[in-house]
């Protein structure tokens, strides 16, 4: 809203003491601002209890979310009721229509359709609540069917042209005793509050030219770095080169090199290029030391893995040998688990492929003796334990069991009768004809058991005779196992040393590169152990005679290039093979010094225009962050005398409005300020009753009773108003009287009628003959005010 704003309309429902009505068609109390279609001033009278701080608080946390020193959020502890909706079943809202002098209206809700417990902490924007900013009138009905938009803080701050609308709280609210008081607060919060007065001011006007001044400043600074890095580039100005190209060809066929190629770009690398060029030309001129140092290098290598030199023995070999040998160790494997006597012996499947044709015909044999062994065994004890137990059950009754089977025997028939031994008697003599019975058939087991175990003894020895016969190692099997998990390590072996046979040309090295070779010398694995030492040998040889070699020739402090070395060390086999193509080499150095020349020509020539860009923009960017800096310095200025003229228009009023309301009478002497020593900073800000030395004087809040202090802030948010502008042109105090006496009472009535005509005051107290006086005064000065009994209207609207 551009023009002056005014409260119109409170609405306020279910918020604090005021109640969800139910008795009436609207359950909303309404507070009218009018008075003949008029914006009025107010005040609300009363006893206290009945509302009157809560229609100030209703105002408060409508534009703000908040109530008092804090704001509505859940925190850690639960309550038991809201501090802010009475019913929480029922919605709460507080609803302001503002309108303006072109009698434009707008309306400001804080809503929440129900409450919920919460708790209590630090400030922030009340959760349950959402905010609405209507166009128009306030219609209830229209709030609860249409789904406006939720607005911010800033939304409403905006609306009335403020940048903060806690800081116009601040400002034009007044609370009762509030320790959030201008004149309660420390020297250095008061500093704060009224610089905020002034970088208001100028903020938006000067934000975007105090960011493009820094962005000006980075700017140069990049330029800056560029534009050096270009004259690095350009130290030494390289003329335009003439003369035929010189011849160009690849040099190495066999060799890959990124920089050895038959056609070039002009935009490639010629710098590193010749840098490489010219180290391989350094190898081949130095072909014995570069030789030396390489055949050092691989011998030294291939020493550090004489761990692996097994694996790579093994690797010689044939698929054939390998198999043959593996096939060797796991047949003695399986001859000695025979011996063993368990059930690879006696129960598993045989494998035949181990075994001669008379040793599994014989073992075939013998495993069927010892089985129809062991079952006759088993026959025989089990033969014998049914007897046994028949035996001792009829023990001590042999009488009994003739004279039921009447002397004939129940098992074969015999009739003992006219015998000449009873029954009876036969049965107690059948324990020795048992007992010789057993022996006889234990007799022929043990001949079955000599039969199969001779049998055994004979197989027994014919499988230890081939044991003794059989030379595999289980090492060697177990290697022959584990060579593939190295085959890495193989291949880096076998290639270091066919690269330093060719080196050297080492004739006892030869048989150990070529496979062929190998197994034409070695064909038994058999021999690996004998065949291992002498690759050993043959290695440990070669270390021997290199180091004498470089001992002898100090060949390690020959000028040698070890990073040329590093770079090329395994190609440098390759590289020695073409010794004659060093004048080739020479020719390709010569083309690709001809090429960056003619590169640099070219570079130096777009660098040159670059530059003269650069250098123009440069001074471009200069101008500018001059004429910023022009403009920062004049809004500086115009800072430090806005600030100058601010203290001026403050400590008129301050002096005047305090001088009037803190003394006995209206001639008194009032409050001066003082805003510190530097005259483009606010320092500070003092107050005090005598102006002289006041720098070394104590602030009145220091000296002043809680009731001159009240009266001073009083006098201070009343000079603040009278020279800060703002659209939304509304002053609230609640209560005043509580620190006036009539006397000073009559002075502050005659402030607000003469210093604020047009400002929209809302004032409170619990005294109707003050409230009465303060509407009186007002109303013969031309400035309308209405006074409104809380009790009474609230009253009637409940009753």
């Amino acid at each position: 809203m551009e023009k002056k704003c005014y409260i119109s309309k409170l609405y306020i429902c279910n918020f604090k003491p005021f109640v969800y009505e139910t008795k009436t068609d609207k359950p909303y109390f309404t507070i009218d601002f009018r008075n003949d279609k008029k914006t009025s001033s107010m005040i609300l009278s009363g006893p206290n209890g009945y509302g009157k701080t809560s229609i100030f608080q209703s105002i408060f946390f409508a534009l703000t979310g908040t109530l008092e020193t804090g704001e509505y959020v859940y925190g850690n502890r639960k309550l038991q009721e809201h501090m802010i909706i009475n019913d929480l079943t029922k919605c709460c809202f507080v609803a302001i229509e503002f309108w303006d002098e072109i009698e434009r209206t707008i309306t400001l809700v804080r809503y929440s359709d129900k409450g919920n417990l919460g708790v209590l902490k630090k400030i922030e924007e009340a959760k349950d609540f959402k905010t609405f900013i209507i166009d128009g009138e306030f219609d209830f009905d229209d709030l609860l069917e249409n789904n406006y938009e939720e607005k911010t803080r800033k939304d409403i701050a905006d609306i009335f042209g403020e940048k903060n609308i806690l800081e116009w709280i601040g400002r034009n609210y007044i609370q009762q005793e509030h320790e959030g008081d201008l004149i309660l607060k420390a020297d250095k919060k008061r500093v704060d509050f009224l610089s905020k007065f002034i970088d208001n001011e100028t903020i938006e006007c000067y934000k975007e030219m105090d960011q493009r001044a820094i962005n000006t400043k980075k700017d140069i600074d990049i330029l800056e770095a560029e534009i050096d890095d270009i004259k690095k580039r350009m130290k030494e100005e390289v003329k335009d080169i003439s003369g035929e190209e010189p011849k160009c060809e690849k040099v190495f066929k066999k060799i890959e090199f990124i920089w050895d190629k038959n056609l070039y770009v002009d935009t490639e690398p010629f710098k590193e290029y010749i840098e490489h060029a010219k180290h391989i030309k350094e190898i081949l001129d130095k072909a014995k030391e570069y030789r030396e140092l390489r055949n050092r290098d691989l011998v030294r290598n291939i020493r550090n893995n004489e761990a692996f030199y097994k694996y790579y023995i093994l690797n010689s070999y044939s698929p054939n040998s390998l198999n043959k040998y593996m096939g060797l160790c796991e047949k003695k494997k399986y001859l000695q688990n025979l011996l063993l006597e368990g059930d690879i012996l006696w129960k598993d499947e045989v494998q035949e492929q181990y075994l001669s044709k008379e040793s599994i015909d014989s073992l075939h044999l013998i495993r069927e003796n010892r089985n129809s062994y062991l079952n006759s065994l088993n026959d025989k004890q089990f033969l014998y334990e049914q007897v046994e137990n028949f035996r001792k059950q009829i023990k001590g009754h042999e009488d009994e069991v003739s004279n039921i089977f009447e002397n004939q025997c129940p098992l074969c028939g015999k009739n003992y009768n006219g015998n000449i031994i009873s029954l009876s008697q036969s049965i107690q003599q059948a324990e020795k004809i048992f007992e010789e019975s057993s022996k006889i058939i234990d007799d022929s087991l043990e001949k079955n058991k000599q039969v199969w175990q001779t049998d055994y003894l004979k197989f027994k020895k014919n499988i230890e005779r081939e044991l003794n016969d059989e030379e595999t190692d289980e090492k060697i099997y177990i290697d022959i196992n584990s060579k593939e998990k190295f085959s890495n390590q193989i291949e880096i072996l076998k290639t270091e040393l066919v690269e330093l046979n060719e080196l050297m040309t080492v004739s006892e090295l030869e048989i150990f590169i070529d496979n062929i070779k190998f197994n034409e010398y070695y064909k038994n694995v058999h021999e690996y152990p004998d065949v291992l030492k002498s690759f050993k040998k043959v290695v440990d040889s070669i270390f021997e005679m290199i180091e004498k070699k470089l001992v002898n020739e100090d060949t390690e402090k020959q000028d040698i290039n070890m990073l040329v070395y590093e770079e090329n060390k395994n190609k440098i086999t390759h590289i020695l093979k073409e010794e004659l193509m060093n004048d080739k080499l020479k020719e390709k150095i010569i083309y690709l010094e001809w090429k960056q020349k003619q590169k640099l020509a070219h570079e130096y020539s777009v660098n040159k225009k670059i530059f003269d860009e650069k250098i123009v923009k440069y001074k471009e960017l200069c101008i500018k962050s001059k004429k910023l800096e022009k403009v920062l310095k004049t809004k500086n200025d115009a800072r430090k005398e806005y600030l100058n003229d601010l203290m001026k228009y403050l400590e008129i009023p301050l002096y005047i409005y305090s001088g009037k309301l803190i003394q006995t009478h209206q001639s008194g002497l009032g409050v001066y300020c003082f805003t510190g020593q530097n005259d483009e900073l606010l320092t500070e800000f003092k107050m005090s009753t005598d102006k002289k030395d006041i720098n070394k004087r104590l602030d009145v809040s220091h000296k002043f009773s809680m009731g001159q202090k009240n009266i001073t802030n009083i006098a201070l948010m009343l000079a603040l108003k009278k020279i800060v502008k703002t659209n939304l042109d509304v002053f609230m105090i609640d209560d005043p009287c509580q620190s006036l006496d009539e006397l000073n009472m009559a002075s502050f009535v005659e402030i607000i009628k003469n210093e604020f005509n047009k400002t929209q005051l809302i004032l409170s107290t619990h005294e109707d003959k003050i409230a009465s006086y303060i509407k009186y005064k007002n109303g013969k000065a031309g400035k309308d005010m209405i006074m409104y009994n809380v009790q009474e209207e609230l009253y009637t609207f409940t009753e």
